[in-house]
């Protein structure tokens, strides 16, 4: 929102010529300006209640008919000072959020519509105190005897006040400060070991005291041979804990985390965090409004027999207390439940199920030996990721978490792959919450008669941490396994794969599975048009196949990876419908996360006259202001062909999946999360995939015109190909239930530009460049050698309309006939 001081007759009544600020103002204020000029019945807007946080004001008022914008007069104080007032101007809706204010100032507003140039009359004032905020990122450290508290510097305080009790949840407006100081750090002395104390720090301003902090609390003891400190501390408002203590001599980095949502935590009782980690330890996916209580142990050598490995005596016990989010859209529904890792020579491969309310993903990997969850390894914006920063040779292990506005999830359960050399075939893991005796293991078709898969895993007793499976076909679902236990496979065919492997689900049995996902299917038609598909490689138009048989959609499985050979539509027989528990129709079992699910054709690349097509932006582009407080905005468009007058193709019915079992019993899971049901429906359209697509996003200045500053976005799909995609890039995407997009993630917190240079108009524009150039590399699995091809098409795409959202009853003219563009008002 433009925040300037009002000047010259723009935004004046039509008093005399010349009118400077302090006219303006008292303009506003006048209940009747008493000018020809003032245009007639535009009354005062209703200036609401503000909305006050920490760093801003959001007001709102009433609409005045007639006016053409809004102007909004502020100063700090409590009377607005027609020599000084400023105005945030141009306001077209009824609501503005006057950001970047200073804590602990007092600030009054009034507001006057505008309509021909002109000011109507003024509300009454509103003001308002901005708060102090609440002290976050605190953390306490438990001694013998003593307990120290630190947290971070709250913006606008003077001091801060530090409230403790021996009762759980207190309420620190009833008590007294234990004591007051201008420094982030307090050391409380003399407290009682074996007692434990529970402490909250508020923030004082100018005028008055900050909302409290989290509660946390410290549980001393006297000196043993465990860690002689432990120290926890919130990273985020409510969801990830650092864990920290002090070494013990002979543990070498090996200590257990026990924890509890009671105080008093003995680990020969308590849940197990972690065991066999080293200090500092990450703890994600804590739940709202829940207390939570951690002890550290060390394994040391025993005295006795240095060979064999003691548990020492806990250390003191630390707490806190998770707070709940502000906003529940800030908050992911559940964590990733699968999860898997694919192996190739120099690179891993993971993918997971999309979970609601994700606006990104985070991955920690680490090595055999580290800890889990140290630090963030990287955040990906979709559910695939290549990481190629790895060593052959290496086991990389891997969970990820799906992060919202505010917060992350819970870990998923771990994966783990081992890249290197030349091997016969790719194998993929997947691993699921659903069960704790299950994970499902696919790998690349050699030809062979069978395959010889051999296991372990290390934390099983001897005797019981190995074998071996035989198979004559992928995907192989390897069942009776232990829960908490990571399992690890390689797999002999004409020679031996590199090596993957998961961790099946731990705790109690029983526990009903959530929706499962397998990845993203099409249920509608989508036209190639050049015979090239999503992932740029070649589609493979052999005549002996039907049209659905063809491979390099990047829809379909790939070849040899075809389970049956019934070919009828949809892909599998009738023996192979489920029966849902939650569902009315039958849904055909997703055998493979690239299972394709309805018509699709190529489009001759040698056609002698261009195909016409219109763009839909998708509907989060649709409202006139978009306001992005997370500063991450989805923009997603489709490319869509009329069929001739008269003609339809058939689309498929698809419906989310719950739990089901495979027929004759047995408990078996089928994997499943979108399916297609035996019913079909008419379309008149196809959605259109073309290499050549581009996107730009640059912003405009205050005429919604006029580009200024750099270009904030500009990519093809053709640089994905290369760069192998990511959340910098613009790709094809394919949205639930079976949609088909070009997609891109603009995330403007991860720009250089300030919140407040996010305000304001952009163009977003998608075109198809005439020539589209890329190289796509593979290995030979014989050779092991690398070599690339390079792919270039001619653009065969005219574009005819646009629309945004659900309104394409009237389609807009483009820009040309190869760019479309729309212009929206970031807040």
């Amino acid at each position: 929102m433009n925040q300037q001081t009002c000047a010259g007759t723009r935004f004046g009544c039509r008093c005399p010529t010349g009118v400077l600020l302090v006219q303006v103002a008292l303009c506003l204020l006048l209940t009747a300006c008493g000018s020809s000029g003032s245009p007639a019945g535009l009354p005062a807007p209703t200036l609401g209640e503000p909305l006050v946080s920490a760093t801003s004001v959001t007001l709102d008022w009433t609409a005045v008919d007639g006016a053409d914008e809004y102007v909004v007069f502020w100063n700090l104080g409590t009377t607005l000072d027609t020599a000084t007032a400023s105005a945030l101007v141009g306001i077209e809706d009824t609501t503005v959020i006057h950001a970047a204010l200073t804590p602990g100032d007092t600030y009054v507003y009034a507001v006057a519509a505008v309509a021909d140039g002109s000011v109507g009359q003024g509300s009454g004032e509103k003001s308002v105190t901005v708060p102090v905020g609440i002290t976050e990122y605190l953390s306490i450290t438990a001694r013998n005897g003593s307990a120290v508290l630190t947290w971070t510097e709250v913006n606008g305080a003077t001091s801060y006040n530090i409230y403790r009790s021996t009762t759980q949840g207190f309420d620190p407006a009833l008590e007294t400060p234990l004591t007051t100081t201008g420094g982030l750090t307090h050391t409380d002395p003399g407290l009682s070991n074996g007692t434990t104390y529970y402490y909250v720090v508020c923030a004082e301003g100018p005028d008055a005291e900050g909302l409290p902090s989290h509660e946390i609390s410290a549980r001393p003891k006297a000196g043993g041979d465990g860690p002689a400190t432990a120290t926890v501390s919130l990273t985020e408002p409510s969801r990830m804990v650092v864990m920290n203590w002090e070494t013990v001599g002979g543990a070498e980095g090996n200590y257990n985390i026990y924890w509890g949502t009671s105080p008093g935590i003995d680990p020969a009782t308590a849940e197990q965090e972690a065991l066999g980690v080293k200090p500092p330890y990450l703890v994600h996916g804590l739940e709202e409004s829940t207390a939570y209580y951690y002890v550290v142990t060390a394994m040391v050598p025993s005295t006795a027999d240095p060979e064999v490995l003691e548990e020492t005596d806990p250390s003191p016990e630390v707490g806190l207390f998770a707070m709940p989010s502000e906003a529940s859209e800030g908050m992911p529904e559940g964590r990733v439940e699968e999860f898997w890792i694919r192996a190739h020579p120099g690179a891993l491969e993971l993918g997971w199920e999309p979970i609601l309310g994700a606006q990104s993903y985070t991955l920690y990997r680490w090595t055999e030996g580290g800890a889990m969850g140290e630090m963030p390894y990287v955040e990906v914006f979709e559910e695939t990721f290549m990481d190629e920063s790895v060593g052959n040779g290496t086991t990389y292990y891997y969970v990820v978490c799906a992060k919202g506005t505010d917060h992350e999830s819970k870990e998923s359960l771990q994966v783990s792959g081992k890249p290197g050399g030349t091997y016969a075939c790719e194998p993929t893991l997947l691993v699921r919450d659903a069960t704790k005796e299950l994970l499902v293991l696919s790998w690349d078709d050699t030809g062979a008669a069978s395959f010889t898969i051999d296991w372990r895993a290390p934390a099983l007793p001897e005797g019981e941490n190995s074998g071996t499976l035989t198979d004559d076909a992928s995907p192989l679902v390897h069942t009776g396994l232990t829960g908490g236990v990571h399992y690890y496979y390689t797999i002999t065919a004409g020679g031996t794969s590199a090596e993957v492997g998961g961790m099946t689900s731990g705790g109690s049995g029983g526990e009903a599975p959530v929706e499962e996902g397998l990845g993203a299917n099409s249920s509608v038609p989508i036209l190639f048009a050049h015979p090239y598909g999503l992932a740029g490689e070649p589609i493979q138009d052999d005549p002996g196949l039907l049209p659905w048989q063809r491979t390099g959609t990047g829809l379909r499985p790939r070849a040899g990876e075809i389970v049956h050979d019934t070919l009828v539509f949809p892909l599998f027989r009738e023996e192979d419908l489920r029966d849902p528990l939650d569902l009315t129709a039958p849904v055909y079992e997703q055998r493979l996360p690239s299972t394709w699910q309805a018509f699709w054709d190529i489009y001759p690349a040698a056609a002698t006259e261009p195909l016409d097509v219109k763009i839909l932006w998708g509907g989060r582009l649709a409202p006139k202001v978009i306001k992005s407080r997370s500063g991450v905005i989805r923009v997603e468009c489709s490319a869509i062909f009329d069929l001739p007058e008269g003609e339809t193709l058939d689309a498929y019915e698809m419906k989310k999946t719950q739990e089901f079992q495979q027929p004759g019993g047995g408990g078996e899971l089928i994997l499943e999360n979108f399916g297609t049901t035996t019913g079909t429906y008419e379309v008149s359209e196809m959605i259109v995939f073309s290499p050549n697509a581009r996107l730009k996003i640059q912003k405009l200045a205050d005429d919604a015109v006029t580009p200024v500053g750099p270009i904030f976005f500009e990519g093809t799909l053709a640089q994905s190909y290369e760069s192998g995609g990511g959340p910098l890039h613009f790709g094809s995407e394919m949205k639930a239930p079976g949609n088909f997009v070009y997609g891109y993630v603009w995330n403007l917190s991860q720009s250089d530009l300030s919140e407040s240079e996010w305000s304001g108009y952009w163009r977003i524009t998608i075109s198809f460049d005439p020539v589209a150039t890329w190289t796509v590399g593979e290995v030979d699995p014989d050779t092991g050698e690398y070599t690339t091809e390079t792919h270039s098409v001619v653009n065969n795409l005219n574009i005819t309309g646009v629309a945004i959202g659900e309104g394409t009853e009237n389609w807009d003219p483009p820009d040309s006939p190869n760019s479309a563009s729309i212009v929206v008002n970031v807040r």
